[in-house]
């Protein structure tokens, strides 16, 4: 599992989690893996970025071939 379980109750972390989660965080990497590294709640990990307003770009594009469409959906 990455990070704390979902769905855990009334956590309080510190100012100083949440520094360290921003200064990872703009190192590179993903939200989830930052979560997973500290220990955090992937959630609340959103749920700041989203409070501070920060936007992280998507690590790779999601564009396929016509190919491995086709591949994806033959295996469905």
């Amino acid at each position: 599992m990455v990070g704390r379980p979902r769905g855990r109750q009334n956590v309080q972390y510190k100012a100083k989690e949440r520094e360290e989660f921003f200064r990872r965080l703009d190192r590179g990497g993903t939200i989830r893996a930052v979560a997973a590294e500290l220990g955090l709640s992937v959630d609340a990990c959103y749920r700041w970025r989203q409070e501070a307003n920060v936007s992280t770009p998507r690590v790779k594009s999601r564009r396929y071939t016509a190919q491995e469409k086709a591949e994806f959906f033959e295996a469905l």
